[in-house]
């Protein structure tokens, strides 16, 4: 860190060292010192949002993948950026049992890739 101490990438890279070893209230602070240094980065987003749910923090959680989808969207596989915010609000609405919002947002999320397995199954989980 003392090499690139404003380096967006370098404070994601430690927050998923700190994720994968169940840090989970650091590794979002750090996942948010990547964000403020490059608000358009945005894998710690997508991270920040897999930790704050892995905390039980639903409703936060819910506000970061909202701001994924105000971000441009980055085709990855199996599912873009976009695909997978909308399938992770679905996750999230569904264990609030929200079941007609979780709906909607695997809709969502197979409308921009049909083809993604995990949003088809939570689709059938749903219906």
């Amino acid at each position: 860190m003392q090499e690139q101490p404003q380096s967006a990438e370098a404070f994601f890279n430690l927050g998923l060292s700190l994720h994968l070893q169940l840090e989970l209230d650091e590794a979002i602070k750090t996942y948010e010192k990547a964000i403020q240094l490059d608000p358009t980065y945005d894998q710690p987003y997508t991270n920040m949002g897999l930790a704050l749910i892995e905390a039980n923090q639903l409703d936060e959680a819910s506000i970061v993948f909202k701001q994924i989808l105000s971000l441009p969207d980055r085709p990855e596989q199996p599912a873009s950026i976009h695909t997978l915010a909308h399938y992770n609000l679905a996750i999230i609405l569904k264990r609030q049992d929200k079941l007609d919002a979780a709906r909607q947002e695997v809709q969502a999320a197979l409308a921009i890739t049909p083809r993604f397995a995990q949003a088809q199954t939570l689709q059938q989980m749903l219906n």
